[in-house]
């Protein structure tokens, strides 16, 4: 059963985050959603990994979901990565003794690497699906360079249009579903979350070397968000001696939405069990 709260994040900021706890937990997983979704879209992955003994804590980033004071707004990833360590440190309250994983989709494997390169003593693995290292190729550099200068200024002001439902999966019903969603943000990207999101994205890409965390990094080979080459680029580019890259056949950006996705929760959770 997936149950839902508020904790108190960082600097006092209310949280929202949904979880689910086995009886005993033999593995506790943070996970961690993408850009302009939230936690609730990934329901499905919660009760998979609960109903095999993994308690599973998943928040509402900032400017997402139930969390959003702003929808769509991201001031500072810093913050973020800290309410991340809020909630790890709950994983391990809840479940003592139990190893922690990570498992983040786009930006959510992007704060996921991120977090690694800073706690990865503290993680027994790694799990990534098209981590957004790269900024797409629909946003216009021009856009990037005024989201810089404009992100100081203006943090709130909508720069760069880039929801897209079709591009994220081919499931039909999961569309009808999503259009009725009213947490999902569909405005266009805002110069603040813009900027911090970019200084991340080149930070994380610099440090990847310092990732030595066990590490599993997939995504969809038809993706058309992430490149797919960036599986290639994160794994060669890690330290991590377990390291493990997948490609999904057909699949596009939300790999856990498609038809296939009872197989990509498996080759998921399999990798994490294989590593308890």
């Amino acid at each position: 059963m997936v149950s839902e709260g508020w904790l108190v994040g960082h600097g006092g900021a209310p949280v929202f985050h949904r979880f689910a706890m086995p009886d005993a937990p033999r593995a506790a997983v943070l996970l961690l959603h993408g850009y302009s979704e939230h936690s609730g879209r990934h329901l499905a992955t919660l009760r998979d990994l609960a109903e095999h003994g993994f308690a599973v804590f998943a928040p509402d980033h900032r400017g997402h979901g139930r969390t959003a004071q702003v929808p769509g707004l991201i001031r500072n990833v810093n913050d973020v990565l800290a309410d991340i360590g809020i909630l790890h440190r709950r994983a391990l309250e809840r479940c003592p003794g139990a190893p922690v994983f990570v498992l983040g989709h786009s930006m959510g494997g992007l704060l996921a690497l991120r977090y690694a390169q800073l706690h990865g003593e503290c993680l027994a693995g790694l799990v990534v699906n098209g981590p957004a290292i790269e900024v797409p190729e629909s946003i216009p550099r021009t856009m990037v360079a005024l989201a810089r200068v404009v992100g100081r200024l203006a943090p709130r002001l909508p720069v760069q249009s880039f929801h897209d439902p079709k591009r994220g999966h081919a499931n039909a019903a999961q569309h009808v579903v999503d259009a009725d969603d009213p947490l999902i943000y569909r405005g266009r990207i805002r110069a603040g979350t813009g900027a911090t999101l970019y200084r991340t994205i080149r930070q994380t890409r610099s440090d990847l070397h310092r990732v030595s965390t066990p590490l599993l990094v997939t995504a969809g080979a038809s993706d058309q968000t992430v490149p797919p080459s960036v599986v290639q680029r994160v794994h060669d580019g890690v330290r991590s001696s377990d390291r493990t890259a997948h490609l999904f056949a057909g699949l596009r950006h939300e790999v856990y939405l498609e038809h296939q996705a009872p197989d990509v929760r498996t080759l998921w959770r399999s990798w994490m069990e294989t590593r308890l």
